[in-house]
């Protein structure tokens, strides 16, 4: 399976956070990104996830409702196993030792789950930030940034 991309994260979590099928309509409304994002365009992402077998859709009078058919971790997990088919036993072993060993470079303190924030508006973090490396270095947090407090 393909890793997903940014927007395609962003309206997955959509769909998690609703726990109820939605329109392409709802989707919109609910979808919070860093950039305006056109109507049109939710609705190519969803009807690409729906060829991808990650949604399903189902007519509901003219308008096409989505939900979900994998949860958020099982969609991950294949993700992750999608990086690594072929690796062998050793390699996989080391890169899952890596990322246990650095695991608290993602985990947020204190927060079971990224569908659990609290926050009604939140949507995965963008996979990539130009400054990213910049910040890094200066040991600047990323909550810190005003890009990323603009986006949310």
């Amino acid at each position: 399976m393909a890793v997903l991309g940014d927007l395609e994260q962003h309206v997955m979590a959509v769909l998690w956070r609703a726990q109820r099928p939605l329109s392409v309509r709802e989707t919109h409304e609910l979808l919070h990104y860093n950039r305006e994002v056109a109507y049109t365009t939710v609705m190519t992402v969803l009807d690409r996830l729906a060829k991808k077998n990650v949604v399903a859709r189902e007519l509901d009078g003219r308008a096409w409702l989505y939900r979900s058919l994998k949860s958020c971790v099982d969609l991950h997990a294949d993700e992750i196993l999608g990086l690594l088919a072929g690796c062998g036993e050793g390699h996989v072993r080391s890169i899952l030792a890596q990322i246990d060993a650095r695991m608290g470079e993602v985990v947020v303190a204190g927060q079971d789950s990224c569908m659990t924030t609290g926050d009604p508006a939140w949507t995965p973090p963008a996979r990539s930030c130009a400054f990213l490396a910049a910040c890094r270095a200066a040991e600047l947090n990323c909550g810190d940034c005003p890009s990323s407090r603009a986006a949310s």
